[in-house]
């Protein structure tokens, strides 16, 4: 592990800048496929004293300039983004990984992806192209890596580059490196290289929400070809570049909307691999359209009963009838088919809008009339389970759980008390139920999933466990998961745990639940689900393995619901939450404020309309306890006025 020192000038056309400059390579970590270099710079006094700019910037390494570093923009733009920063700390300390066998990267940004909140770790830059080969042992061959001058061929081997922290150990980020990529992210070079093209049936909500599917299918090597409807945001000009093309259809959920699908994917002229919508009300048309176009993954009906509440409950055997009167709703409860307490929902539904915890017929007849009069549907009828809540996410390849992991769904406003909701307000990860209680809602619902006939793909799943061990109670004002007593009522004479379905959704978890699965495990699931929609089971089933210690902290998605109707009169509430409590900000991975001072906020009791005012994903590595703490500490100052 010998340190190789030289001189590096960064040379612009008003000035030379002058580093001293060292590269180590160290030694691979045993069965890893990659290995660290560190370079250390220091910025020579006698330079000048400010660098404002590096645009048309020439290396020279011990006076050599390299013409292949100049041509390479992403190795130019992260060394030239660092020597900005080199004359303000003196000194800097780099990270390089580099692939240290011969093959293609499974993911352009999979370093990057499983660095987000290392310790001693920041300004991560993904370096290696989508499907790029590496082969640094020929590189090795072709120059000598005994001298300074090497150091373009050591910048241009590295799959990514990052800032090492001044107090950082470098032995103990090389084992923390280790747990996050001792997974096979270069792919054997015996491995025919393909192009795949998958089309995707709605561009998503907005570039906030979409742009996660697009860098993924980007770092994946995966062209996409958007269906969508005239006037969607993906059309706009400085979007061009995120997909292949874009087919514009009337894009209405009604029967023609399959036909419609699969003629403007044939009159384009592109062989697709694969299909998919993340759009739950085009599930089944889309899937109709795979059948037609040859490349479907499960049945056109598995989406449609998925999608569909009613179907869905009764598959997992619940009591479950379609009421659209109260008289309906009655003579169901009369006839002793239905008992309170109950839940009411739309059939088709949407961010737990229009649904209801009923406990007496006054809460029936107002729960019926608010679910027609603002869906226009009628409503699903089924009994309630106070069990504890869970998300429940399944990667799958030819049926085969590649991942799974749950987390708990905290309870709702609706289930304390009157006038509540079942918008989410907090969901922890991982879940803090017994290991044999998530055995058999990991088991359960894998069987679901199988019995309507999906096989590949990422589902997100919600289901309660009934008459679990454990249920929520306060500890000195934290409210968490806590083992029921063993002589309370709950526990005495109780049958076993089992899992109570409540919905199945074909298709990977919303933005908050993804972004936290990602963070917390290392697994992306937006990259999975296009892996396993063109059938490349290969790649899924590499990059859906967590990290070696599986997750690498405690969280919590911190949502912060709307509370009342009005203009809202605040600015960005994450961002002055973060400038007024800067201890907080280090705990706090990824927030975002989804209102804007001036907006009309509809009252979430009278529109039926379930909104967010902000979100926050928190992180802990002291313990789940820590976390709920701090997580009480961010939701209490959380500041904002509506007016």
């Amino acid at each position: 592990m010998a340190t190789i020192e030289g001189h590096l000038i960064a040379r612009t056309d008003t000035a030379d800048y002058h580093f001293n400059s060292s590269w180590t390579l160290h030694e691979p970590a045993q069965q890893q496929v990659w290995q660290l270099a560190t370079v250390d710079l220091s910025y020579v006094t006698s330079s000048p004293e400010v660098i404002g700019s590096l645009a048309n910037v020439q290396f020279l390494f011990d006076g050599y300039a390299d013409i292949n570093l100049r041509a390479s923009s992403a190795h130019v733009h992260f060394l030239a983004r660092i020597l900005i920063s080199v004359p303000y700390a003196r000194t800097f300390r780099l990270g390089l990984v580099i692939p240290r066998v011969t093959g293609r990267i499974a993911r352009s940004d999979i370093v990057s992806l499983r660095l987000v909140d290392l310790p001693g770790v920041k300004s991560v830059v993904t370096l290696a192209d989508p499907n790029q080969l590496f082969d640094f042992e020929s590189a090795k061959r072709d120059n000598r890596f005994d001298n300074f001058r090497a150091f373009p061929q050591l910048l241009t081997a590295s799959a990514a580059g990052f800032v090492i922290s001044p107090n950082a150990d470098v032995d103990a980020l090389g084992g923390e490196l280790v747990q996050r990529l001792s997974i096979p992210w270069i792919l054997p070079s015996s491995r025919e290289y393909r192009c795949w093209t998958l089309a995707l049936v709605d561009g998503r909500h907005d570039p906030h929400v979409g742009e996660s599917l697009y860098s993924a299918a980007r770092a994946l090597g995966i062209d996409l070809v958007v269906v969508e409807r005239p006037g969607h945001w993906i059309g706009q000009e400085q979007y061009r570049s995120w997909y292949k093309d874009l087919l514009i259809i009337d894009m209405a959920v009604d029967e023609g909307l399959s036909d419609r699908i699969v003629e403007a994917i044939q009159g384009s002229g592109h062989k697709i691999d694969g299909i998919i919508t993340l759009f739950d009300p085009r599930a089944a048309a889309t899937a109709k359209a795979a059948e037609k176009l040859g490349v479907a993954r499960a049945p056109a009906v598995a989406f449609e009963v998925a999608t569909d509440k009613l179907r869905t409950s009764l598959l997992d055997g619940h009591s479950a009838h379609r009421v659209s009167t109260l008289k309906d709703a009655k003579s169901l409860i009369d006839g002793g088919q239905a008992s309170f307490p109950l839940i009411l929902k739309p059939v088709a539904g949407f961010l737990s809008e229009g649904v209801f915890l009923v406990q007496n017929f006054e809460d029936l007849e107002h729960a019926i009339s608010d679910i027609v009069k603002l869906h226009g549907k009628d409503a699903l009828m089924e009994p309630y389970c106070d069990g504890p809540e869970v998300d429940a996410n399944f990667v799958l390849a030819d049926g085969e759980i590649l991942f799974f992991e749950a987390s708990d769904d905290f309870p709702t406003s609706a289930e304390e008390g009157p006038n509540g909701t079942f918008i989410e307000q907090a969901n922890v990860l991982p879940s803090n139920l017994p290991q044999q209680e998530l055995q058999i809602i990991e088991k359960s619902l894998h069987q679901r999933l199988l019995q309507l006939g999906f096989r590949d793909g990422i589902f997100h799943l919600e289901a309660r466990v009934q008459y679990s061990k454990m249920d929520y109670t306060k500890v000195n004002g934290i409210l968490d998961l806590e083992r029921r007593p063993a002589s309370s009522p709950a526990s005495s004479g109780a049958p076993p745990p089992s899992a109570w379905l409540i919905e199945i959704n074909p298709r990977p978890p919303g933005i908050q639940s993804f972004q936290a699965t990602a963070i917390t495990y290392g697994v992306d699931y937006i990259g999975l689900s296009l892996l396993l929609a063109v059938g490349d089971r290969e790649r899924a089933k590499i990059l859906a393995q967590p990290f070696a210690q599986r997750h690498q902290y405690w969280s919590q998605i911190l949502f912060v619901p709307t509370p009342k109707g009005g203009k809202f009169d605040s600015d960005d509430v994450c961002a002055e939450l973060k400038e007024r409590c800067p201890d907080l900000v280090p705990h706090i991975s990824v927030s975002f404020c989804h209102s804007k001072r001036g907006d009309i906020i509809p009252d979430p009791l009278e529109s039926g309309q379930l909104t967010w005012i902000a979100y926050y994903l928190v992180n802990s590595r002291v313990s789940r306890r820590h976390l709920l703490e701090v997580c009480e500490r961010v939701r209490n100052e959380t500041h904002f006025t509506i007016i």
